[in-house]
């Protein structure tokens, strides 16, 4: 009988030693990863906006916590104001045929200005076609009654498609927004 109640005691007590010990080394790594990401994000920032002379100290990186309802629930998880070239970046998280696609688009000027592929499992069949579509839309002008993105052009990817066009979509919304308020 004693056995039946020492290996359980024990395991318990083992298992919330490891569970503390994880959670302690999560409580300090947490801030050093999320630092790294969002200078990598500023850094993709960065680039989408290097001909406009912009820097990584031009870039005003804010996170998801910032983000209206409607950036957030298109699958948004960061926003970048740079002013120095009128222009907003966004970063996205949707789920697309073959997984999650991540990735940022940007805004200056009144116009689409790029757009990054951070990270998808797209097979080229179909996340490829879309990423060409959609490069293909960018220096057009921005405008409000327009929606120069839209998922039932890209025949073949409607399941990627229609989600980053959401996000698209919402983020020229409020690029827009704030382009009215800001230029």
């Amino acid at each position: 009988m004693n056995k039946i109640l020492k290996l359980p005691l024990f395991l318990g007590i083992a298992g919330a030693a490891c569970a503390t010990v994880l959670a302690g080394v999560y409580s300090f790594t947490q801030p050093i990863v999320e630092k790294t990401q969002a200078e990598a994000a500023a850094k993709a920032y960065v680039s989408m906006y290097s001909e406009f002379g912009v820097e990584l100290a031009d870039v005003k990186v804010e996170g998801a916590v910032t983000l209206s309802d409607e950036l957030f629930n298109a699958g948004c998880t960061g926003r970048a104001i740079v002013e120095k070239a009128d222009g907003v970046a966004y970063t996205c998280e949707v789920t697309g045929f073959g997984g999650k696609v991540k990735f940022q688009v940007a805004f200056a000027e009144g116009k689409y200005i790029g757009y990054t592929n951070l990270a998808n499992s797209e097979t080229p069949s179909y996340g490829g076609k879309l990423i060409e579509k959609i490069t293909e839309m960018f220096g057009k002008k921005v405008s409000a009654d327009s929606n120069a993105l839209t998922p039932d052009v890209y025949s073949g990817t409607t399941v990627t498609g229609a989600p980053v066009a959401a996000a698209i979509e919402v983020c020229r919304v409020d690029y827009l927004a704030w382009y009215a308020v800001n230029k």
